[in-house]
């Protein structure tokens, strides 16, 4: 385990804007992959063999190694057969083009203020193209991992496994640490290995470890309890819009 004293100020990539106006569900993921800032840290990474210096074909995606709080102990491998989910996040074609669409949609005095794409023209428009994700997607099938459907906007695809089957996979140790708060969490130990022809073409892999938790950001205005009154003891609970929230323990 390597230890840093330096802080992370690596930022979240830029969130996604959709018809409703609402952020897409794909920048949670992309926030997965950031490291949490202003934290002194320590790595869960140990050494291990890279690839030959000669080729390129594999290299290792170093963004989707998180980083613990300081005094976190390590204790064991996590077991096998537990079953993991993670998601593998692509790049959109055009990450400038797609920043400027951001900026213009939700700049007011633009001309194409709240001009939000249709339902549905994100992948055709700012997707990975389909050519990336067949690839993308041979490639994980053999690694031995099964594949999800592909996300409507063409960013990611989801796979799973058990965590000797990712281990196999990417490369990587899955292990159990125990944080600062007592909390046990799961981290890779080194980043996933990615083959070199599509690293360019990835953000990073989400959910090898499960350090962030998601919880509600957005409630209906109607469900929010007036002081003194009782809350409601029936009905459906309100729509709400979730995301991982990097935790320290």
């Amino acid at each position: 385990m390597v230890a840093s004293t330096t802080e992370s100020t690596e930022k979240s990539e830029p969130l996604i804007l959709t018809h409703a106006g609402h952020r897409r569900g794909v920048a949670a993921v992309f926030a997965c992959l950031a490291v949490s800032s202003s934290l002194v840290v320590v790595t869960a990474a140990r050494a291990r063999a890279a690839p030959a210096p000669s080729s390129r074909a594999w290299v290792r995606s170093t963004r989707s190694v998180p980083a613990l709080p300081e005094g976190s102990r390590a204790l064991r491998p996590v077991a096998t057969t537990t079953e993991i989910r993670a998601d593998v996040v692509l790049k959109p074609r055009d990450p400038g083009a797609l920043e400027a669409f951001d900026s213009a949609v939700s700049t007011p005095g633009s001309p194409s203020f709240r001009h939000y794409l249709a339902p549905g023209r994100f992948a055709e428009v700012f997707g990975a193209l389909p050519t990336t994700i067949s690839s993308v997607r041979g490639w994980l099938a053999g690694r031995g991992l099964a594949l999800g459907p592909t996300s409507g906007d063409g960013l990611v695809v989801p796979v799973s496994g058990t965590a000797g089957q990712v281990d196999l996979a990417f490369d990587v140790g899955l292990e159990q640490y125990r944080l600062p708060s007592g909390r046990v969490v799961r981290v890779p130990d080194a980043g996933p290995l990615v083959p070199g022809a599509l690293a360019g073409e990835l953000y990073g892999v989400a959910g090898l470890d499960d350090l962030s938790r998601p919880a509600p950001q957005l409630v209906r205005a109607d469900a929010v309890v007036a002081p003194g009154a009782a809350p409601a003891g029936t009905g459906a609970p309100g729509p709400h819009a979730s995301g991982p929230v990097p935790t320290a323990g």
